[in-house]
């Protein structure tokens, strides 16, 4: 007798051969569209690639509107595609903040593209001011370097005309590109402005990075270790300050740091570092804003035998800790006004004093 958890099947029934013809057609007609779809998709022409492969930025989608309409192979077409290209290998060194004026013309497709150097923790500010009523087509791209010198950049963010003032947060510290384009047959006069600002708040009350006298990578323990952030010197007493909204992750008392109080910042997965406090006024899980006081600067810890000053960290997710000098650090953004005459735009100069570039538009 068989086991119970045996079963003998059925024997299994034969396909009529018409049947078993039309099923194989069937097959063989599937797996040929299937082919042909994919060859489309591949395919640098088709519609059905740019369907199943949106654009990544505007500049993108704006190619491929001159591709549709078959301006891509005209004469302006070509111009266009090249000045792009071809400015990212002709970029032009700034130093930030930067100020310029400038002017495309209709008649000679053009790109222009600044590369300056950037830090992890800043914010990127670009500002660009149109002349005259019209509202143009120009396009916004921000690369970034590889980890090496010598290594190609990427493409980070996009935008175009309709926000003409944009920001981006960098997260390393690297050389940076931007390129400017209008779109093909456009005219216009611009302004623009280049500059950072700080992404965290001063963490001290009425002090700024003026106030920093000991700096990231110091040496420590005659050299044995380096410092891992930046101490604010105060007086005691002075509140030490949330540098963003947050959670308070921790709050303890010992070791090297004293008393001390971490807060979570989740936006930019990150924990902020506050030592040697006098004082701690938060408790362990309290959400906090922009402003509100953690604790009071004093010499706890190590610090017993230095001025009162706050030490603070940065600490990222899978990164570790990281220089917290330019989160905090709050550069001059004051530009020089240019009012000089238009005329300007036929000439390349640049003065020490404003850091102002111009440059030839033929």
């Amino acid at each position: 007798m068989l086991p119970s958890t045996d079963r003998i099947l059925p024997p299994r029934k034969k396909k009529h051969p018409a049947v078993r013809m039309l099923s194989n057609l069937l097959f063989l007609c599937l797996g040929g569209f299937l082919v042909i779809g994919f060859q489309m998709v591949t395919n640098e022409e088709s519609p059905l690639r740019q369907w199943f492969h949106p654009p990544d930025s505007p500049h993108e989608a704006y190619l491929q509107k001159l591709q549709q309409a078959g301006l891509d192979s005209s004469s302006l077409g070509q111009k266009w595609i090249q000045a792009a290209e071809q400015s990212l290998l002709d970029s032009i060194p700034i130093e930030l903040p930067f100020l310029a004026r400038g002017y495309f013309s209709s008649d000679e497709p053009r790109a222009l593209t600044y590369r300056f150097e950037g830090q992890r923790g800043e914010i990127l500010k670009v500002e660009v001011t149109v002349m005259g009523e019209r509202q143009p087509e120009l396009f916004f791209d921000l690369f970034q370097q590889g980890y090496r010198s010598n290594s190609p950049f990427e493409r980070i963010a996009s935008a175009d005309s309709g926000s003409l003032t944009f920001e981006y947060h960098l997260n390393r510290d690297r050389q940076y590109m931007l390129r400017i384009q209008p779109g093909l047959l456009q005219s216009l006069s611009y302004e623009i402005k280049i500059h950072t600002n700080a992404s965290l708040a001063f963490p001290v009350e009425g002090k700024d990075s003026g106030a920093i006298r000991s700096f990231w990578g110091d040496r420590r323990d005659g050299g044995k270790r380096s410092h891992k952030g930046v101490d604010i010197f105060a007086a005691k007493g002075t509140p030490a300050l949330a540098a963003i909204d947050g959670y308070v992750s921790r709050v303890k008392e010992g070791g090297l740091g004293g008393k001390v109080v971490w807060l979570r910042d989740e936006s930019r997965s990150q924990s902020l570092y506050y030592a040697h406090l006098d004082t701690q006024m938060v408790r362990q899980g309290q959400y906090v804003k922009k402003g509100d006081t953690l604790g009071l600067v004093g010499k706890t810890g190590n610090a017993r035998t230095t001025p009162p000053h706050l030490h603070f960290g940065i600490y990222q997710s899978n990164v570790g800790a990281v220089n917290p000098f330019p989160f905090i650090h709050a550069q001059d953004s004051t530009f020089q006004p240019l009012d000089q005459d238009i005329v300007w735009i036929t000439q390349w100069m640049r003065t020490r004093e404003a850091n102002v570039s111009f440059f030839q538009t033929n």
